[in-house]
C-alpha cells in the first residue's frame, strides 16, 4: 500500500521495513557501473542500491569505495552486491569481500551466484540483512533454506546473468510466492 506524504509515495511492504526504504525497488550491484554516486543516488531516490564488490581491483579499493558511498548516503540505507561464481575457485576473494562489507559496517548484501550458506556466519555475526539473487525457484527454496532474509527472483527476460531456464519472472514470482516465507522482489 502506498500513501501520499509530502509529494512523495511511501510503501509499506516486507522489503520497505526491512531495508528502510521508501519504495520498494532495488537497483543491483553492476559490475563497473554501481558506483558510489550511482549507489547514493538511488538512496537519495527512496530505493536500495547495491556496490557492485567484483568493480574493485582489490579489497583496499573496495573499502574505501564502501566508506565513499556512506559518506555520500549521508546515513541513508545501501549494501554491497557480492557476486559469486557457481563454484568456488583458487584465489577468488569472496570471503575477504565479505570481512571487508563486515569491518565497515555495511547493513545489507546481496548475494548472487552460488549458494551463500558458506558466507552466513559471517554475514550473521556482523547483523547484516543477505538478499540472494536467484534465477530458478529451486535455487530461490534452497536460499531460504540456509536463512536469507530475502530473494530476488529473475527470469529469462532479466538482463546480465538470468540463468538457463526460459521461465518468465513473473511466473517463477507466482510459483515463489507459494512455496516462500521470505519477502520475494
Amino acid at each position: 500500500m502506498g500513501c501520499l506524504v509530502s509529494n512523495k509515495i511511501h510503501f509499506s511492504t516486507p522489503i520497505t521495513a526491512m531495508f528502510g526504504i521508501q519504495t520498494p525497488i532495488l537497483a543491483g550491484g553492476m559490475h563497473w557501473l554501481s558506483t558510489p554516486s550511482y549507489v547514493a543516488g538511488a538512496a537519495k531516490a527512496g530505493i536500495l542500491g547495491f556496490l557492485s564488490a567484483a568493480s574493485y581491483p582489490d579489497i583496499p579499493a573496495l573499502r574505501q569505495a564502501i566508506r565513499e558511498t556512506a559518506q555520500l548516503c549521508a546515513g541513508r540505507p545501501f549494501g554491497v552486491n557480492i557476486s559469486m561464481l557457481p563454484n568456488a575457485v583458487e584465489g577468488e576473494r569472496t570471503p575477504a569481500m565479505f570481512e571487508a562489507a563486515a569491518l565497515e559496517g555495511v547493513r545489507f548484501i546481496e548475494t548472487s551466484g552460488r549458494n551463500p550458506l558458506a558466507f552466513m556466519p559471517i554475514i550473521r555475526q556482523a547483523g547484516m540483512r543477505v538478499i540472494h539473487k536467484v534465477s530458478t525457484l529451486d535455487d530461490a527454496i534452497s536460499a531460504q533454506d540456509v536463512g536469507v532474509d530475502a530473494v530476488c527472483l529473475v527470469g529469462a527476460e532479466c538482463g546480465g546473468h538470468p540463468g538457463v531456464e526460459m521461465i518468465g519472472t513473473f511466473v517463477q514470482s507466482a510459483l515463489a510466492a507459494r512455496q516462500l516465507s521470505v519477502p520475494i522482489v
